[in-house]
């Protein structure tokens, strides 16, 4: 089962009968060719025409089984990138650190992203940033500063070569301090980059996902609003936190939230604050 979220995700190249020949597949639109609507017990032709006019672009790519006809800027476009507002206290849920380190040894390479979120039963919210170009040693210093004054309780690292002795490094240096660092490898195997990025705009649209309005967050801001022409370091360690986070809202990541839910998408556009919704969907 899978929304076709572009013409070469997962879900439209398993389906492809000139690409995949194995498995027997199935395809539905919640409208049919003939007009009528599929589940007329859960959705009335009305029903379904009242979501379309709420977001044509998400009606089709979740309801029609049509993967998005432009990509090119797509967290650009409108209601996709949504706010949360009050006081951060006032989060409840695990705070993750998300982190995909870089060898920061000059201009032209990838951004030392960390990313901070608040997993809470509303959704992702992110609420802290930081961005850098360090040797390895002085961001070992960072990271451990960074996570002295946050105390996430679970830390994500992306899971190659370099991160593998940054997190050697890291975890002898807190060792050294008599305390233990909740690290967690993070390895990616068939997917894309580019398909985990687009993975967030769904999730982003119906308000699952969202960052700071006190505009905390200005790089990931940036880097989600320019992609996919611009830097992706932001977006990507985004995509890994989230990712985590509902596998922790299925129970299967060993955060125990139970249900992680989002808010309803008539209510979505435009800043709100945590926790207003009125209809719990699954991710």
């Amino acid at each position: 089962l899978g929304t076709p979220i572009d013409a070469d995700c997962l879900v439209c190249r398993l389906t492809d009968p000139s690409r995949v020949t194995r498995w027997e597949k199935r395809r539905y639109r919640a409208i049919t060719a003939d007009g009528r609507p599929l589940w007329p017990a859960r959705w009335t032709l009305e029903a379904l025409e009242q979501e379309r006019l709420d977001d044509p672009d998400a009606f089709e790519s979740e309801m029609m089984d049509n993967p998005p006809a432009d990509t090119r800027r797509p967290f650009s476009a409108p209601g996709v990138i949504q706010t949360w507002t009050g006081r951060r206290a006032d989060l409840k849920g695990p705070l993750i650190m998300a982190i995909d380190p870089a060898l920061g040894r000059s201009q032209k390479s990838d951004d030392q992203a960390v990313v901070f979120g608040q997993v809470t039963r509303a959704g992702v919210m992110a609420v802290r940033e930081s961005f850098t170009r360090l040797p390895p040693e002085d961001f070992v210093t960072l990271l451990h500063q960074l996570y002295l004054e946050e105390r996430p309780q679970l830390v994500l690292m992306e899971q190659i070569g370099f991160q593998e002795l940054l997190e050697l490094l890291w975890n002898t240096e807190a060792g050294a301090a008599a305390w233990t660092l909740p690290i967690k490898g993070i390895k990616h195997h068939t997917e894309s980059k580019r398909l985990r990025i687009l993975s967030l705009v769904p999730r982003m649209r119906r308000g699952g996902v969202r960052l700071p309005a006190d505009g905390s967050c200005p790089t990931l801001h940036r880097q989600l609003l320019d992609w996919p022409t611009g830097r992706d370091d932001g977006p990507d360690v985004l995509a890994m936190l989230v990712d985590e986070a509902a596998l922790m809202a299925q129970g299967r990541g060993g955060g125990g939230l139970g249900e992680l839910v989002t808010v309803q998408r008539r209510e979505a556009v435009g800043p709100s604050r945590v926790g207003e919704h009125d209809e719990r969907r699954r991710w």
